[in-house]
């Protein structure tokens, strides 16, 4: 955990007492100021005060604590906050209190309380060339219009020094998947719900936890949905396998990918291939559970375990995303216009909760904010890692739970570890990382056994969204391809599990359709044949690049068919006549390929969403009132182009283009009193114009500061 706090300094202004002539009202003063991003440490025993990373590009409470020295609460209080980063003050600069005027209750306050506090709400943008830390200045002041009767005006500001850093939002593609084993609720079944998945809904907890600049790299993978049949729960291993390939057949290629089901048939809510080690995960779509669940399962896969922590001492606050809230009643206040999160919540990471029942903990943040993957040297960071091209082994591995019968938890499996079938590919790839203290091995050896490669790994029982085990627990390994290899070796505690021989033969494979040249449309039925000399069962991947091997995206994986219907509107369209696809056949070690080009497939236009603080999808309305914060945040992704970038996406407010980009800053004091029409236009390469809208109402601000001064 981080020690150093990131607070520069603090002091008060005009700290001279000034006794205002035959005044005896009470006396207002800024005892504290919280900077919340969703969790930050105050009046804490061990920790500074602020000291949790701040996130460039991420929405930002302050919470104004005002010390009122009076023998009872003083109703009608404001304040203001002006902000600086590196001395200039930011677009909307000096903001108005989202809560105020509130009664301001007597020492000590209660955090929990949304209205114990003055709140402000701000955003230090991520976008620009220079340092990766900004110099912020906050300047808050009590009751800057004078409509209270102090018995002291001097003490009513106070400054506080804060440096913000740049992060990075990892990278998270994801995938329905296809459910059509008979579950006795007809809800588990099927396609999951599309808006349960969109940006905005699906990641919707990650969006108001994670320290991450807003929004998060989170799409919709342009592929067609992953097909289960069978028994989810017998299935979990297999699945995230067949998640894991997804991933590695995507170039560019994702952190992390994420399978959404239908409903919750899962015995687990959902399960990620492994702590810290895997890079797939797949959940559930029941509305009140599904977005923590995702939430935990990628914390799995950045290396969280299972944790039983309140967040107790800290109180959580909610940034107020208008209309899209978590939930509308797990604030201690809940008809606060933000929300404070009880000390009672459980971090996300305590397995098996209700997404109303959970938040961030201090300790789960700060791992967050720490992580490789977030951390980042330039507020350029690039949506996806660069990857290099190499030939590689995709290696699927299963271990049944020690200690459980392999009758019992995986019928049908052949020993308590074993492969499934191994690639030998040739693509962009991060190899898996040793794990020297790991207790399965991994060993790649030539004929006579002799030893060429030889990698440590680990896998977890423990990495579903419940405290349930899995009966089978699920690793992919991604290592170098090496000359003479004949056999593959899985090993647990020293001990050989099973080994993979490369027989004589490779499989012969050749595509009957489509046809080279061949324009496609609609859905098309792919076939092929295929024969292996050494009788070798085979798995069939497909995968299709729509401009000349650029690009990659996978269309079915682990196939045993040698037919598979694709639906072409769930691909990206061509660059002319350059798409193909290739077909990709395992004989278990074995792997042949063979590809039918110039392809003509359709173009496609770009998704776009309003995101923050309204909703293009859902169609709510949000609220702010002249002086506030607006903080517009929307997102484009095109199937061919992938995220929109920022010269694509145009804002405009009642017709009036006002700005580009997935964030733009808003000053609400130049909006009239009423509903303004938001529209985001997000243009593709191909100059396709799509458009998301929404209504902003701006509300008068002012009406009660003026009532206050006529009765003073």
């Amino acid at each position: 955990m981080k020690t150093m706090a990131l607070v520069k300094s603090v002091f008060i202004l005009g700290s001279v007492l000034f006794m205002a002539s035959g005044c005896a009202g009470p006396d207002l003063r800024v005892a504290s100021l919280e900077t919340n991003q969703s969790i930050q440490y105050l009046d804490n025993p061990t920790n500074a005060d602020n000291s949790l990373t701040l996130v460039r590009g991420r929405r930002t409470t302050v919470r104004m604590n005002v010390d009122v020295s009076s023998t009872s609460p003083v109703a009608g209080v404001d304040g203001q906050l002006q902000v600086l980063k590196d001395g200039v003050a930011i677009t909307g600069s000096p903001f108005s209190s989202e809560n105020g005027p509130i009664t301001a209750p007597l020492s000590p306050i209660n955090r929990e309380e949304t209205h114990h506090t003055l709140n402000f709400e701000f955003e230090i943008p991520a976008s620009g060339f220079g340092p990766v830390t900004s110099d912020v200045r906050l300047i808050a002041t009590v009751d800057p219009a004078g409509v209270i009767s102090e018995s002291n005006e001097g003490n009513n500001s106070m400054t506080l020094d804060l440096i913000f850093e740049c992060r990075r939002s990892p990278s998270i593609a994801y995938v329905p998947i296809n459910y059509t084993f008979a579950e006795p609720d007809p809800a588990n079944m099927g396609l999951p719900s599309t808006t349960r998945m969109l940006p905005g809904i699906g990641d919707d907890f990650i969006w108001h936890t994670y320290p991450i600049p807003d929004p998060p790299n989170y799409y919709a993978a342009a592929i067609p949905p992953i097909n289960l049949a069978t028994d989810v729960d017998l299935s979990i291993s297999t699945l995230l396998n067949d998640l894991e390939a997804t991933r590695a057949l995507l170039s560019p290629t994702p952190d992390f990918i994420y399978g959404w089901i239908p409903g919750n048939p899962i015995a687990g809510n959902g399960w990620a291939a492994g702590t810290g080690t895997g890079n797939a995960a797949f959940g559930n779509t029941q509305d009140s559970r599904d977005q923590r669940t995702f939430a935990h399962e990628i914390g799995h896969l950045l290396g969280l375990s299972h944790n039983s922590r309140l967040l107790d001492p800290e109180v959580g606050f909610d940034g107020g995303f208008s209309g899209l809230e978590v939930t509308t009643t797990d604030d201690c206040d809940p008809t606060g216009v933000q929300g404070t999160k009880c000390r009672t919540l459980k971090d996300f990471m305590f397995a098996g909760q209700l997404t109303k029942a959970a938040w961030i903990d201090p300790v789960t943040y700060d791992f967050i904010a720490e992580h490789s993957l977030v951390q980042n040297s330039s507020c350029q960071a690039q949506i996806f890692h660069p990857l290099q091209i190499h030939e590689y082994l995709m290696i699927p591995v299963q271990f049944v739970r020690p200690g459980c019968e392999v009758i019992d938890c995986c019928p049908g499996c052949p020993g308590p570890g074993f492969f499934t079938h191994i690639y030998e590919l040739k693509g962009p790839v991060a190899f898996t990382r040793e794990n020297p203290k790991g207790t399965r091995r991994i060993e790649l050896q030539d004929a006579e056994g002799k030893l060429l490669f030889g990698q440590n790994f680990e896998v977890s029982f423990d990495t579903s969204d419940s405290e349930k085990q899995a009966n089978v627990a699920s690793f992919t390994l991604f290592v170098p391809k090496i000359k003479n290899v004949h056999q593959v070796v899985l090993l647990s505690n020293g001990k050989e599990m099973t080994r993979q021989l490369r027989s004589p033969n490779s499989p012969t494979i050749r595509l009957l359709s489509p046809k080279q040249g061949e324009a496609l449309k609609g859905r098309k039925l792919i076939q092929w044949e295929a024969a292996d000399k050494d009788g070798d069962p085979l798995r069939f991947s497909l995968q299709y690049s729509p401009d000349g091997g650029k690009t990659f995206v996978p269309l079915a994986v682990n196939l045993t068919d040698q037919e598979f219907l694709l639906d072409l509107s769930q691909i990206p369209g061509s660059r002319g006549q350059t798409g193909f696809i290739r077909l990709i056949a395992s004989d278990g070690l074995n792997t042949a390929t063979t590809e039918v080009n110039t392809l003509l497939v359709s173009g496609k236009t770009p998704k776009v969403q309003i995101l923050r603080p309204v909703s293009s999808v859902t169609g709510e309305s949000a609220t702010v009132r002249q002086g506030n914060s607006l903080i517009l945040v929307g997102q484009g992704y095109d199937p061919e182009d992938g995220f929109l970038v920022e010269e694509s996406l145009q804002w405009m407010i009642d017709g009036k283009q006002i700005g580009i980009g997935r964030v733009l800053p808003v000053e609400t004091k130049t909006l009239s009193v009423g509903k303004h029409r938001v529209i985001l236009t997000g243009i593709d390469r191909d100059k396709n114009r799509v458009e998301a809208a929404g209504v902003i109402v701006i509300d008068d601000k002012t009406r009660s500061e003026e009532r206050l001064r006529e009765q003073k």
